[in-house]
C-alpha cells in the first residue's frame, strides 16, 4: 500500500498550530481528523486544500474558520461542540428510516439538495461528521481522554447502516447526476465514487474500512471489479494526483466499462446491504487509532 505523505503532513500541521486554531475558533479544542480528499489518499499534490473537522468543548461562534499560516498554506477548520453533535447524531436515531434513504426522499427533497452549493448545507453534513471524523485510524486528540469519552456519547453517529447510508446515497447520486449520461466526467468523481463502493463493500464484509484509496490496488478480500477495473483506478488515481490543473478542471472522457460496473455496483451492494441489516443496524464503528494527546 502507498503511504499517504499527504496525510501525514496535514496532520503534522495541525499539531503544530494547534494553538492558534484554537485562538482563531475561540473554544477549547477537543479532537478532531484531517478529512477530504487527504484523508482518503485522493490529494492532487499541486493544488488539493488541507481540511479538518474538529470537536470543540464550548459552542464556537462560526461552523466554517480559515487558518492562515503562510502565502499559500491554509487550513479549512469545520467545528462543532461536543454538545450540538450529540443532539444532531441523538435526533436522527430517533427517528426511523428506510434504506438506503436516498430512495425514500421525496421529489421535493431532492431536488432541494440538488440546488445546494455548498457541502456543509447540507441536511445531513453536521451528522456526518461524526463518522468523517472516527473513521480514519490517524484520529488526533488535544484534549486528554476526549476521545474515549465522546466515543461513548456519539454512538449513535457511528452506527454501520447509517455510515453504509451515506456512501451509498453519495455513489447513487454521483452515478446518476455526474456520471451515467455524460461524455466528459471529472475525474475527482469518479475517484469518491469508487471510494464509496469500496468502503461500502467492506461494511457489509464486516470490515473496518480502510480510507485509503490504494489499498483497492492490491485488496485481496475481494475482486475489486477484475484487473481491468483496478488498472482503470489506478489510471485515474495517477491522473488526479499529479495533475497541474486544479480539480474542477481535471476531467476525462467517459470510461464505459467503468461506468457499466458502477450501475453493477449500486445492485450489488443494495443486496448485499439487505442480506446484513441485521448487523449493520446493531453494530457500530469500532474505535480508531489516536495519533496525538497534549497531556492536557
Amino acid at each position: 500500500m502507498l503511504d499517504n505523505e499527504s496525510l501525514d503532513r496535514t496532520n503534522h500541521f495541525i499539531k503544530q498550530n494547534i494553538a492558534d486554531i484554537a485562538n482563531v475558533i475561540g473554544v477549547t479544542p477537543l479532537f478532531g481528523a484531517a478529512t477530504g480528499s487527504i484523508s482518503l489518499h485522493l490529494a492532487n499534490d499541486a493544488t488539493s486544500d488541507m481540511d479538518m473537522f474538529l470537536v470543540t468543548k464550548e459552542n464556537p461562534e462560526k461552523l466554517w474558520n480559515v487558518i492562515k499560516k503562510s502565502e499559500g498554506v491554509k487550513l479549512d477548520v469545520w467545528s462543532i461542540s461536543i454538545d450540538e453533535l450529540m443532539q444532531v447524531c441523538d435526533s436522527y436515531a430517533a427517528k426511523k428510516h428506510n434504506y438506503p434513504t436516498i430512495l425514500s426522499r421525496t421529489k421535493e427533497e431532492t431536488e432541494k439538495i440538488k440546488l445546494v452549493k455548498h457541502f456543509h448545507e447540507r441536511p445531513d453534513f453536521k451528522r456526518e461528521m461524526t463518522m468523517r471524523i472516527f473513521m480514519p485510524d490517524a484520529l488526533l486528540e488535544f484534549y486528554q481522554g476526549s476521545v474515549a469519552e465522546s466515543y461513548e456519547k456519539l454512538h449513535n453517529g457511528l452506527k454501520l447502516i447509517d455510515i453504509w447510508d451515506a456512501h451509498y446515497n453519495r455513489i447513487y447520486g454521483n452515478y446518476h447526476e455526474k456520471i451515467k449520461e455524460d461524455e466528459r466526467i471529472a475525474i475527482r468523481k469518479y475517484l469518491y465514487t469508487i471510494s464509496e463502493i469500496s468502503i461500502c463493500k467492506q461494511l457489509t464484509m464486516k470490515i473496518r474500512p480502510n480510507m485509503n484509496f490504494t489499498h483497492i490496488f492490491d485488496c485481496t478480500y475481494y475482486e475489486y471489479g477484475g484487473a481491468r477495473i483496478r488498472e482503470m483506478c489506478r489510471e485515474l488515481w495517477q491522473r488526479n494526483k499529479t495533475g497541474a490543473l486544479a480539480k474542477e478542471n481535471m476531467y476525462t472522457d467517459a470510461k464505459p466499462d467503468l461506468n457499466d460496473w458502477i450501475g453493477e455496483m449500486l445492485v450489488e451492494l443494495l443486496e448485499e446491504m439487505k442480506q446484513n441489516y441485521d448487523y449493520l443496524s446493531n453494530h457500530y464503528l469500532t474505535l480508531g487509532g489516536c495519533e496525538y494527546e497534549s497531556g492536557k
